[in-house]
């Protein structure tokens, strides 16, 4: 099994445990409860997807600039795991 294969299966069960959560804590505060609901499954897409394509091409030796992506990925992820710590102390 690829190491990214590994990563998303994990990222995957991490939006399955989210999910239950959101919609039992949040009711009906729409903004914090999307931003809880999708920050993980989007972390989940580019975190792989910035891994693959930096580092995709004939003789790269250092990444181009897609590595942002996973940057991007990082900050999704914590954004919506911090919106979804508040919808649980509230």
């Amino acid at each position: 099994m690829a190491i990214g294969h590994s990563l998303h299966a994990r990222n995957v069960g991490q939006r399955s445990v989210c999910q239950p959560f959101t919609t039992t804590w949040f009711g009906k505060l729409l903004e914090p409860a999307t931003l809880a609901r999708t920050g993980v499954p989007l972390a989940a897409i580019l975190i792989p997807a910035g891994y693959f394509f930096s580092s995709a091409g004939r003789g790269a030796t250092q990444p181009n600039r897609l590595i942002l992506l996973i940057y991007a990925g990082a900050v999704a992820l914590a954004l919506g795991v911090v919106a979804l710590g508040i919808g649980l102390l509230s």
